[in-house]
């Protein structure tokens, strides 16, 4: 799980008057089933792969059954009914059969997508939908993440305030490299003195750069050490 909110974003939702992680009530249940449901005298190794428009797992089975599920035509089967019982009273899962009933319940508000696939066989193979909001997002909060990162290393001692407009003024320049600080200046409405200020800031931590031969034909440009960072 922690895996997946690594690589997976979040999205509000409330339920009733309850916010409710759409990202832990999908993937808690395919993670619950990856291990309740193993066949654990298989070696063959279990997998969570997550790809650009979807998340697949597959794991080792022993199949009740061939073929695609769905909550219309599935009947639940506790393949490790210990380990089924132990995870249900750890509240880990709802349910035995929940992982199939609540992917359904939640994919369509998560991704869009509401074409989850559940297929028994000889292993046991899960594709969650996944659409390009959801890796929007995702990429989002990864650069994000590699922004504030950058922020820190190089404000140590610095207040929340300090931080948060020179997370701003770095985040307008990686949205529009190139410009001068007349720009950015309009962009972020920070003052001459602040602007100027966060600009050397930036460029002693080896954040930006300056590239062109003056002020006028000239601009800022994220450093190769930062674009790797928000690689």
């Amino acid at each position: 799980m922690s895996f997946v909110a690594k690589h997976l974003p979040d999205k509000f939702y409330t339920e009733g008057d309850q916010r409710k992680s759409l990202r832990t009530a999908i993937f808690r249940e395919v993670v619950a089933n990856l291990i309740v449901h193993r066949e654990y005298t298989n070696a063959q190794p279990s997998t969570f792969i997550i790809y650009v428009d979807k998340v697949e797992t597959e794991n080792a089975n022993n199949p009740h059954g061939v073929g695609n599920l769905s909550v219309d035509n599935f009947s639940p089967f506790p393949k490790n009914p210990l380990i089924a019982k132990f995870f249900i009273q750890l509240g880990r899962v709802d349910e035995l059969g929940s992982g199939v009933i609540n992917v359904n319940k939640f994919i369509k508000e998560y991704s869009g997508q509401d074409n989850p696939t559940f297929i028994e066989g000889e292993t046991f193979k899960m594709t969650i939908p996944l659409s390009k909001e959801v890796i929007d997002r995702a990429v989002d909060g990864v650069n994000d993440g590699a922004i504030e990162g950058a922020i820190e290393g190089a404000t140590e001692g610095a207040t929340e305030g300090v931080k948060e407009k020179l997370t701003t003024l770095l985040t307008a320049i990686i949205n529009e490299e190139g410009k001068r600080t007349p720009f950015y200046k309009d962009v972020t409405k920070l003052t001459d003195s602040s602007i100027e200020r966060y600009i050397k800031q930036l460029r002693e931590n080896n954040l930006i750069e300056f590239k062109g031969n003056s002020s006028q034909t000239g601009g800022y440009y994220l450093t190769e050490e930062l674009k790797r960072k928000l690689k």
